[in-house]
């Protein structure tokens, strides 16, 4: 995630890799290139902690999952594991796994 990235990078040396990397496209004769970042900071951006990405990037911002969303997918991913996914459950417990879900879709 980036925000990790810039948040580490300013505490040493600025965000001078990401920074490169971000200005990439605007080399003399570089090839058509789209970069993909993601972060948990939305104002990423708008901080000024990458100055040179500030004018060329555009934010995409996606809505946290649901409960019931959560819910369905940690089912479905417990019951892609087979035996292991059903050991999984009965160690955890649903009412854990319904509080744990519930924690995080609240984030």
């Amino acid at each position: 995630e980036v925000d990790q990235l810039v948040s580490r990078q300013q505490a040493t040396s600025g965000s001078g890799a990401l920074e490169a990397v971000f200005s990439l496209p605007q080399l003399p004769g570089a090839p058509s290139l789209a970069i993909v970042a993601i972060a948990n900071s939305v104002d990423l951006l708008e901080r000024g902690a990458l100055p040179a990405a500030r004018d060329l990037c555009r934010t995409l911002l996606f809505q946290p999952y649901s409960v019931d969303q959560l819910r369905c997918i940690v089912k479905a991913r417990l019951a892609a594991a087979g035996p292991a996914g059903e050991a999984a459950e009965k160690a955890l417990g649903r009412v854990a796994i319904e509080l744990r879900v519930r924690q995080v879709a609240k984030r």
